[in-house]
Protein backbone atom coordinates (compact mmCIF):
# COMPACT_ATOMS: atom_id res chain seq x y z
CA UNK A 1 0.00 0.00 0.00
CA UNK A 2 2.75 2.07 0.71
CA UNK A 3 4.61 1.81 -2.74
CA UNK A 4 1.20 2.91 -3.85
CA UNK A 5 0.85 5.99 -2.52
CA UNK A 6 4.00 7.26 -3.39
CA UNK A 7 2.57 7.04 -7.04
CA UNK A 8 -0.08 8.57 -5.98
CA UNK A 9 -2.57 5.67 -5.77
CA UNK A 10 -4.44 6.73 -2.88
CA UNK A 11 -7.40 7.69 -5.05
CA UNK A 12 -8.50 4.43 -5.39
CA UNK A 13 -8.30 2.82 -2.40
CA UNK A 14 -11.30 2.59 -0.02
CA UNK A 15 -10.93 1.65 3.59
CA UNK A 16 -13.76 -0.67 4.79
CA UNK A 17 -13.20 -0.78 8.66
CA UNK A 18 -16.08 -2.99 10.72
CA UNK A 19 -16.58 -1.70 14.42
CA UNK A 20 -18.10 -4.30 16.62
CA UNK A 21 -19.38 -2.92 20.17
CA UNK A 22 -18.48 0.58 19.66
CA UNK A 23 -22.50 1.86 21.33
CA UNK A 24 -21.76 -0.08 24.73
CA UNK A 25 -18.05 0.81 24.91
CA UNK A 26 -18.94 4.17 24.42
CA UNK A 27 -21.50 3.60 26.83
CA UNK A 28 -19.08 2.48 29.69
CA UNK A 29 -20.97 -1.06 29.51
CA UNK A 30 -17.28 -3.16 29.32
CA UNK A 31 -14.92 -2.85 31.23
CA UNK A 32 -12.52 -1.24 28.50
CA UNK A 33 -14.81 1.51 28.30
CA UNK A 34 -12.44 4.00 26.26
CA UNK A 35 -10.54 1.96 24.72
CA UNK A 36 -12.15 0.79 21.44
CA UNK A 37 -12.76 4.70 20.76
CA UNK A 38 -8.73 5.30 20.89
CA UNK A 39 -7.90 2.66 18.43
CA UNK A 40 -10.66 3.82 15.98
CA UNK A 41 -9.00 6.97 15.88
CA UNK A 42 -5.40 5.79 15.64
CA UNK A 43 -6.39 3.41 12.61
CA UNK A 44 -8.02 6.48 10.98
CA UNK A 45 -4.85 8.62 11.52
CA UNK A 46 -2.61 5.24 10.06
CA UNK A 47 -5.07 4.54 7.72
CA UNK A 48 -6.02 8.14 6.75
CA UNK A 49 -2.90 9.13 4.22
CA UNK A 50 -3.37 6.16 2.44
CA UNK A 51 -7.54 5.95 1.41
CA UNK A 52 -9.57 7.92 -0.21
CA UNK A 53 -12.81 7.09 1.81
CA UNK A 54 -13.45 5.03 4.86
CA UNK A 55 -16.55 2.74 4.67
CA UNK A 56 -17.45 1.98 8.61
CA UNK A 57 -19.55 -0.93 9.74
CA UNK A 58 -21.57 -0.43 12.89
CA UNK A 59 -21.21 -4.19 13.13
CA UNK A 60 -23.74 -3.54 16.68
CA UNK A 61 -25.88 -1.80 13.58
CA UNK A 62 -26.11 -4.28 10.80
CA UNK A 63 -28.91 -5.60 9.28
CA UNK A 64 -31.29 -4.63 12.54
CA UNK A 65 -32.85 -1.30 10.91
CA UNK A 66 -32.80 -0.51 14.48
CA UNK A 67 -31.78 3.23 13.75
CA UNK A 68 -28.12 4.50 13.12
CA UNK A 69 -25.36 4.91 16.19
CA UNK A 70 -25.80 8.73 16.94
CA UNK A 71 -22.58 8.96 19.13
CA UNK A 72 -20.71 7.51 15.99
CA UNK A 73 -21.43 9.10 13.23
CA UNK A 74 -21.06 12.91 15.10
CA UNK A 75 -17.28 10.89 16.17
CA UNK A 76 -16.92 10.29 12.48
CA UNK A 77 -17.30 13.45 11.52
CA UNK A 78 -15.07 14.78 14.08
CA UNK A 79 -12.30 12.24 13.23
CA UNK A 80 -12.63 11.55 9.34
CA UNK A 81 -10.53 14.14 7.00
CA UNK A 82 -11.58 12.32 3.82
CA UNK A 83 -15.06 11.46 2.45
CA UNK A 84 -16.72 8.61 5.27
CA UNK A 85 -19.42 6.83 4.66
CA UNK A 86 -21.05 5.10 8.23
CA UNK A 87 -23.33 1.69 7.66
CA UNK A 88 -25.56 0.04 10.13
CA UNK A 89 -28.86 0.87 10.80
CA UNK A 90 -30.53 2.64 8.30
CA UNK A 91 -33.84 2.03 8.25
CA UNK A 92 -36.05 5.21 6.55
CA UNK A 93 -35.26 8.74 4.51
CA UNK A 94 -35.40 10.12 7.94
CA UNK A 95 -31.94 8.01 9.22
CA UNK A 96 -30.22 9.90 6.17
CA UNK A 97 -31.64 13.55 7.21
CA UNK A 98 -30.59 12.63 10.61
CA UNK A 99 -27.12 11.74 9.55
CA UNK A 100 -26.53 14.78 7.28
CA UNK A 101 -27.35 16.53 10.60
CA UNK A 102 -25.40 14.66 13.55
CA UNK A 103 -22.42 15.15 10.72
CA UNK A 104 -22.95 18.51 9.60
CA UNK A 105 -22.34 16.66 6.32
CA UNK A 106 -19.56 15.18 6.52
CA UNK A 107 -20.85 11.22 7.16
CA UNK A 108 -22.82 9.62 4.29
CA UNK A 109 -25.48 7.39 5.13
CA UNK A 110 -25.29 3.48 2.97
CA UNK A 111 -28.77 1.72 3.73
CA UNK A 112 -28.76 -1.75 3.18
CA UNK A 113 -31.37 -4.12 4.20
CA UNK A 114 -34.16 -1.67 4.41
CA UNK A 115 -33.95 -0.65 0.82
CA UNK A 116 -36.70 -2.71 -1.21
CA UNK A 117 -34.07 -3.75 -3.83
CA UNK A 118 -32.53 -5.93 -1.32
CA UNK A 119 -36.29 -7.07 -0.13
CA UNK A 120 -37.12 -4.43 2.55
CA UNK A 121 -39.72 -2.48 2.95
CA UNK A 122 -38.12 0.64 4.74
CA UNK A 123 -36.64 2.82 1.87
CA UNK A 124 -37.38 2.98 -1.91
CA UNK A 125 -34.46 3.04 -4.03
CA UNK A 126 -35.98 5.60 -6.33
CA UNK A 127 -37.06 7.95 -2.99
CA UNK A 128 -33.19 7.47 -1.81
CA UNK A 129 -32.09 8.51 -5.47
CA UNK A 130 -34.34 11.91 -4.96
CA UNK A 131 -32.94 11.96 -1.68
CA UNK A 132 -29.14 12.17 -3.23
CA UNK A 133 -30.21 14.07 -6.19
CA UNK A 134 -32.00 17.20 -3.96
CA UNK A 135 -28.82 17.30 -1.46
CA UNK A 136 -26.50 17.78 -5.15
CA UNK A 137 -28.46 20.71 -6.22
CA UNK A 138 -30.12 18.76 -9.45
CA UNK A 139 -33.48 18.29 -8.36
Amino acid sequence: MADDYRYGAQSRWVCFLRIPGYRSDLAGNRPRSGILSNVVTESIKLLEPYCCEFLIHAADNEGLQQGIDHELVEKLAQWCRIPVTYAGGGRNLQDLDLVEKLSGGKVDLTIGSALDVFGGTGVKFDDCVAWNNRRAGNA
